[in-house]
């Protein structure tokens, strides 16, 4: 059945601090007047940057604090092993790379891991508002620019830096890498990166659930829709990304 068209949002301008309120007190209103006017650019790139530096703090977190180090070191250790197993590397293989782990080198991990967490942030938001984009337009029959749903992404994802802060206070207090606000919380000290189950548990985060919906009324808004198609839309794409990066071992 047809959607029924709404009159796409066309307010005044609002400031940062409003948007940025009402992005968890009222999201409807933190997508006003997004249309009928050039792209702000200001609004993804601020959270996107912010993020960077999230990620580049649990880098440094990694390298710098015994307890995650030791962790993320037995993680390592049981991947190799199942390397040696499966006949992907010899047992002096990866003896010599535990040893260049644990010998030092921590800087340049840091560099390089911080480097690769930007490169991967920079294209989550651009796949991101892709696909929330390329989802608006079969769904909604949104007429608004890939720009647009960029700027979209971006409000939403203040939802995703708040958890990033709490998600780092969690690992902090708890003393585990694995402490996050997921359903794996439950298993935060028998967490096994190489469980399916477990990534799954750690996939399903309660901040990129809320995120996806306050994206899913976001497109809505600009495409001047009912919210509940939007909401389906944003939180399938969700699902579809949270079972890829399972199956494909990036949800650890």
């Amino acid at each position: 059945m047809e959607q029924p068209t709404l009159q796409p949002t066309e307010a005044p301008d609002t400031s940062f601090t409003t948007v940025l309120a009402n992005v968890f007190a009222s999201p409807g209103e933190a997508f006003a007047g997004l249309t009928g006017g050039p792209v702000k650019h200001t609004r993804w790139v601020v959270p996107f940057l912010i993020t960077v530096l999230l990620v580049v703090a649990v880098v440094v977190l990694m390298f710098t604090n015994d307890a995650f180090r030791e962790q993320m070191q037995n993680a390592q250790m049981v991947q190799m092993d199942k390397a040696v197993e499966d006949g992907r590397m010899t047992r002096d293989q990866a003896d010599m790379a535990m040893e260049r782990m644990e010998g030092g080198g921590g800087t340049m991990f840091i560099v390089f891991g911080g480097i690769f967490g930007s490169v991967f942030v920079l294209l989550f938001y651009v796949l991101g508002a892709l696909f929330l984009w390329l989802g608006a337009k079969l769904v909604l029959k949104s007429p608004e620019s890939f720009g647009r749903h960029l700027e979209v992404y971006g409000i939403a994802s203040w939802i995703g830096v708040v958890g990033g802060v709490i998600t780092i206070v969690m690992m902090l207090a708890m003393s585990s890498m694995y402490a996050t606000p997921s359903a794996a919380l439950a298993i935060y000290d028998a967490f096994d990166p190489g469980n399916t189950t477990h990534r799954l548990m750690r996939a399903l985060d309660i901040f990129g659930a809320w995120q996806a919906v306050v994206a899913g009324i976001g497109i809505s808004r600009v495409a001047g829709k009912d919210s509940t198609m939007g909401i389906i839309v944003a939180v399938g794409l969700w699902l579809v990304w949270v079972g890829i990066s399972v199956a494909l071992g990036l949800a650890r």
